[in-house]
């Protein structure tokens, strides 16, 4: 994953992505590891005080896992948050507990046009 890459999502949409993750070229085993998405207003906030997160990534339980491929999620929860810009990492913590940053760089939540979600057949 890149570092300083910008995602942009729509204020209260459901977002995922399928990423993969190397280190120096290598496909990077997330099998049995643990990899965080945070996003704050300023870095040095505490985790307690993100606009999102810590979420948890749902790593996969598959051969995807070995070539270092997980699906990420925010829903809508989430990303229900006032429109902004934010900075954002991931973080993988390994079966050694040995934590890394994995990606990091800015959040933009743009404005929705539609604020309510009504379901009718």
């Amino acid at each position: 994953m890149a570092t300083d890459s910008t995602i942009e999502i729509k204020r209260g949409d459901d977002w995922e992505t399928i990423c993969t993750f190397t280190v120096n070229g290598v496909a990077l085993d997330v099998h049995d590891c643990y990899i965080w998405f945070t996003a704050k207003t300023a870095k040095e906030d505490a985790d307690i005080d993100a606009v999102i997160g810590p979420v948890r990534a749902q790593i996969p339980d598959n051969a995807n896992a070995a070539l270092g491929i997980y699906l990420f999620t925010l829903g809508r929860v989430h990303t229900d948050v006032p429109v902004g810009s934010y900075f954002y990492d991931f973080q993988l913590l390994d079966r050694a507990s040995k934590v890394k940053t994995l990606g990091d760089g800015r959040l933009k939540i743009v404005q929705d046009i539609t604020q309510t979600v009504a379901i009718t057949p």
